[in-house]
């Protein structure tokens, strides 16, 4: 595990432009050559902290995955590539040189275009290539995958075109042929990239095209890495944690969705599911209304974490699900599913659902999420070899700078903040030794990036007579 804290260095980055991709992407521009996309998926650590440096802005470029036309958005900190012609799938999300989605290479890699541009598999044979999609639920009703015949939103071919090419925030659209007469629908996803963070906005709208009213929830599937190592089956160290509704209506605040007995997952302390990869086939759901679910290599200590709102009094599916994972017996893969609430479409009708990806250096359990961090071990107040200390384990999203504030009974700082530069490649493991003033009443902690502060924790003095 990594120990110490990142500081900021802020380097440019240039890169080739254009505004558009041909094929199953619209083309703005003559096509120029454009890079080529390989590697690895899901094994390793090797990212060096020196190689990941914010840019001064988004880069979106068109791009070659494994001979298939694709789209690029990069900012220094992570990459992101969506591959029109697999459905739109986002097939890579990465912070530096590691990958957090599973990507099956061999699917990929079996599914080279044909001469006329068709892929050489049979149209309903189902690929599954891996990364990140959105289907319809609830699954009783769409009968996928594959496509049921006279569908194609999950494996067709999509559009896609840059909508932003450059600048503080970086966007593409993917749209999918419609679906007249089984769903009624047509999908449109708009991915955002923002420049200094390791946010990604994903929004996914679903439009009613038949002449009937349709109800469907947006259900995305993540698929992430089980195994993290190239001769390993699978790796518990692959995990996935959300926390469980005090108020759910679930026994034990989650619900087994594949009638299977599975020993992969357990409550834990704090009310936090875990789910512990083992290769075995196993599906739960819950009604989770905290409105972040978490992927782990805990190998590694590297974290995929995704927020989204929870609506409370809404229906969602499967027996009021919000969250659900999926666990694969043969592809060492695990899905990391969130789901929107179920919503009736008029003819011509929308529906929008959105959620923000984030990657850290930080490894498990994940006890909580913030706007800029993910929390192992809850900042607190320590007292040992006659000190206090503030403790904790966090990982942070964006370069920020970590305060550490003393504040007196009105609410009012004592001196000057306590000042460290952290950042998204080294996990954040605080054990800082203060002096307090005697009129100290409250310890405050925050990171402060860019435009944006988020609040840790407010930490009353007189805890800091606990011990660790």
């Amino acid at each position: 595990m990594r120990r110490e804290y990142l500081g900021v260095v802020v380097l440019l980055a240039t890169a080739a432009l254009v505004t558009g991709c041909g094929g199953g992407v619209q083309q703005a521009q003559p096509r120029r050559a454009a890079p080529s996309i390989t590697g690895g998926y899901g094994y390793g650590s090797d990212v060096n902290p020196a190689d990941v440096k914010p840019a001064d802005q988004v880069q979106v470029v068109e791009a070659d995955f494994y001979g298939h036309q694709a789209l690029k958005m990069t900012n220094g900190l992570v990459t992101l590539v969506a591959v029109p012609e697999f459905g739109g799938r986002i097939m890579e999300y990465k912070i530096g040189g590691k990958p957090l989605l599973w990507v099956n290479l061999d699917e990929v890699r079996a599914a080279a275009p044909t001469a006329g541009g068709e892929m050489a598999y049979g149209k309903k044979a189902w690929r599954n290539f891996g990364g990140y999609k959105v289907w319809p639920a609830p699954q009783t009703q769409w009968h996928g995958p594959p496509d049921p015949p006279g569908s194609d939103l999950e494996g067709g071919r999509w559009t896609g075109r840059i909508v932003k090419p450059r600048g503080n925030v970086g966007e593409i659209e993917l749209v999918s042929p419609p679906d007249k007469t089984v769903t009624g629908l047509q999908i449109t996803r708009r991915v955002s990239l923002y420049v200094g963070t390791t946010r990604v906005r994903v929004q996914e709208t679903f439009k009613n095209v038949s002449a009937r009213p349709v109800e469907w929830s947006i259900w995305d599937v993540t698929q992430v890495p089980g195994s993290l190592a190239p001769d390993e089956a699978f790796t518990d160290d692959a995990r996935v944690y959300f926390p469980i509704n005090p108020a759910s209506r679930f026994e034990g605040g989650y619900k087994q969705l594949i009638d299977k007995p599975s020993g992969q997952w357990r409550v834990i302390e704090g009310g936090l599911v875990e789910v512990r990869y083992k290769n075995e086939l196993g599906k739960i759901g819950a009604d989770s209304a905290a409105g972040w679910i978490a992927y782990v290599d805990d190998r590694h200590d590297w974290a995929y974490v995704k927020r989204f709102d929870f609506q409370p009094g809404a229906t969602y599916p499967d027996g009021g699900c919000s969250v659900e994972v999926y666990t694969s017996p043969d592809e060492a893969y695990m899905e990391v599913e969130v789901l929107s609430p179920l919503r009736r479409l008029d003819p011509g009708g929308e529906m929008n659902f959105a959620e923000d990806w984030y990657a850290a250096r930080v490894g498990a359990p994940i006890r909580g999420v913030l706007d800029l961090a993910a929390v192992t071990e809850p900042l607190a107040l320590a007292a040992r070899d006659g000190k206090t200390h503030v403790v904790g384990t966090l990982g942070v999203f964006r370069p920020a700078r970590l305060q550490v504030l003393m504040l007196d009974k009105g609410d009012k700082p004592i001196g000057k903040p306590i000042e460290q530069q952290v950042g998204p490649v080294e996990q954040v493991n605080l054990d800082l030794p203060l002096d307090l003033p005697a009129e100290t009443e409250t310890v405050k902690l925050k990171l402060v990036a860019e435009g944006s502060e988020s609040q840790l924790a407010r930490l009353p003095v007189q805890s800091r007579a606990q011990t660790k």
